[in-house]
């Protein structure tokens, strides 16, 4: 008996940007990757930080051990996640995953921005850096799950 499943027709545009379900689905696809490209922000972000003298002011100037630790209090944060962030993708789905990471990244964003000192401004880069690898791990799957056979790379 023969297989019709690989006979089966192609019903889209052989342009992507001719077929408006294939134009949707890669408009989805770009704004995941923006869940990925977060990764790169933090760090020239803090680059840029540091060499504002109005931040080095407000924080005593800090250098050495101290500035390495604000540094790193964001990456750090994200190591006692790994296991929780799987499980919560395969139980609760990527997009869950990817609205709980967000909420808890804006929420760490906001404890930076209104940070008065160093204690409160490490205590939002933990908090932003406990929710951080949700949307980045959560998003670099569901764009590979999402994306029409034809457009995989």
């Amino acid at each position: 008996m023969e297989d019709k499943t690989t006979h089966w027709k192609n019903n889209t545009h052989p342009n992507w940007w001719m077929d408006p379900g294939l134009r949707k689905n890669t408009g989805w696809i770009v704004l995941l990757y923006f869940g990925s490209f977060a990764l790169g922000y933090d760090g020239s972000l803090m680059s840029g930080l540091q060499a504002m003298p109005q931040w080095n002011k407000s924080f005593n100037n800090p250098s050495g051990v101290r500035l390495g630790l604000i540094s790193a209090s964001l990456p750090l944060a994200t190591i006692p996640m790994f296991p929780l962030i799987s499980w919560i993708c395969d139980t609760y789905g990527r997009r869950w995953a990817i609205i709980l990471g967000s909420i808890g990244n804006i929420v760490g964003a906001i404890i930076t921005c209104l940070s008065k000192n160093e204690g409160m401004f490490i205590a939002g880069r933990v908090v932003t850096g406990l929710f951080y690898s949700f949307p980045f791990a959560a998003c670099s799957c569901l764009v590979n799950e999402l994306a029409h056979p034809r457009l995989r790379g």
